[in-house]
């Protein structure tokens, strides 16, 4: 059986974060079935890369850098304390990449996130009307 791993929107977990879902699948895995091996970073990764784009129906399209595909990339910052001393680069991004490691993130040819800064909405004038929207979601519901 394919699985694939993802996110799947605020309402069931608000960090969606690709990140913390492989962590999470390789973390719990191991713990349920008390043996470190039963499943290794490289099959976690790729649930959450190739085999996560044939569970969308995107196989041809998504999931893998070859020319004619999308143009999906996460541009990684390697020397940070939780990653610069890893002697397995891809048990490396399962276990200890944090979304600080994230430096540029380019979607589909765009880049959506780059040196750290969203490029395509105004962050903070987002995070500003979402913080007013919750307080007065929070008022209406006298959780205030």
């Amino acid at each position: 059986m394919r699985v694939g791993l993802g996110t799947d929107g605020a309402p069931s977990n608000n960090r969606m974060s690709m990140i913390d879902e492989m962590w999470l699948a390789a973390i719990v895995q191991k713990g349920v079935r008390r043996d470190p091996t039963v499943l290794p970073a490289a099959t976690v990764l790729r649930m959450a890369t190739a085999d996560g784009a044939a569970a969308l129906g995107m196989a041809d399209v998504a999931g893998a850098i070859e020319v004619g595909r999308r143009a999906d990339l996460v541009l990684l910052d390697p020397f940070t304390p939780n990653f610069a001393t890893a002697a397995d680069p891809v048990a490396a991004l399962v276990t200890a990449l944090k979304s600080e490691n994230v430096e540029s993130v380019l979607c589909d040819g765009e880049w959506v996130l780059r040196d750290r800064r969203i490029t395509r909405v105004d962050e903070a004038a987002v995070l500003t009307e979402a913080a007013a929207r919750a307080a007065a979601v929070r008022r209406r519901a006298q959780l205030a």
